[in-house]
């Protein structure tokens, strides 16, 4: 089976995007399909699908363009559209496209207008990293990690990481890099704050306590889900927390972190269930 998958990239994309699609591009490659991955231009996916036809294209981007979506179909047998936290698609998207993958974690069926073949949602479908389990600790680290995606100004997270810094004791680290070891790295922290996205699906699923600001309403509408489990603290959108109270809220938690195993919505297995969905 030949799958091309395109992601979203740039300034309106996080790194969220490309990361759950190269593990996707990683597992379907694993049961024998033939992947094509690379960032999302308009131009690029239509030329290669005239060239040569896909099976299967998978969009992971933050805003879906319908006539885009219509061009690509003649080409492919088969479209997948996958909705991340704070993006919504509306009804024209749910009937071009042949599955829609919801990544935001909500549970509630009224939401998916989708009337498409397929639907996945809920936590059993995020994609975080498979190896999230492996990774739980048993007790809170020391460190803070940080990590603020698409849409949040670069002086706001730098804000945050200085106060969270001028706050903290000296041997506490607040560490502000994102690197592909991210995950296994906020597994051993002691507390993640994390703009509202993917990053904040990653750290519930090692386990370990959130503080997580929204970029704006819609994506607060879907940390309403995840701000049901005790591991996370919601704390509004960025246009109305400054960095100094974003810092002080996560001081604050810091102090009465725990890990709660039994509580962990997420396997780990998203990525291997969205893959048998698509080579089904």
């Amino acid at each position: 089976m030949k799958i091309m998958i395109r992601y979203g990239d740039g300034s309106t994309a996080g790194n969220g995007h490309r990361v759950r699609m190269q593990r996707l591009a990683k597992v379907l490659g694993q049961r024998g399909a033939e992947v094509n991955i690379q960032s999302a231009n308009f131009v690029e996916i239509l030329d290669s699908l005239k060239r040569t036809p896909y099976d299967v294209l998978v969009m992971d981007v933050p805003e879906n363009n319908n006539r885009e979506l219509e061009a690509f179909r003649p080409h492919i047998t088969r479209l997948a559209v996958i909705v991340g936290v704070g993006h919504t698609i509306d009804t024209e998207t749910s009937w071009i496209a042949d599955t829609v993958i919801y990544q935001n974690m909500r549970e509630w069926i009224e939401l998916i207008e989708a009337p498409s073949s397929m639907v996945l949602y809920g936590a059993e479908y995020l994609m975080v990293d498979p190896y999230s389990v492996s990774w739980r600790q048993s007790k809170p680290g020391t460190s803070i990690m940080t990590y603020f995606g698409a849409g949040f100004p670069a002086n706001y997270a730098a804000g945050v990481t200085e106060e969270l810094r001028r706050r903290m004791s000296p041997e506490i680290e607040v560490v502000d890099a994102w690197d592909e070891q991210w995950v296994k790295h906020a597994a051993r922290a002691g507390l993640v704050v994390a703009s509202m996205g993917m990053a904040v699906n990653e750290a519930v699923a090692v386990g370990t306590d959130v503080v997580t600001i929204s970029v704006d309403d819609e994506h607060a509408e879907d940390a309403e889900e995840l701000c049901e489990l005790a591991s996370v603290l919601h704390v509004g959108t960025y246009a109305s927390v400054s960095p100094n109270a974003l810092a002080k809220y996560a001081a604050k938690r810091y102090l009465n972190v725990e890990r709660r195993p039994d509580e962990i919505p997420i396997d780990g297995m998203g990525v291997y269930r969205v893959a048998r969905a698509l080579l089904s």
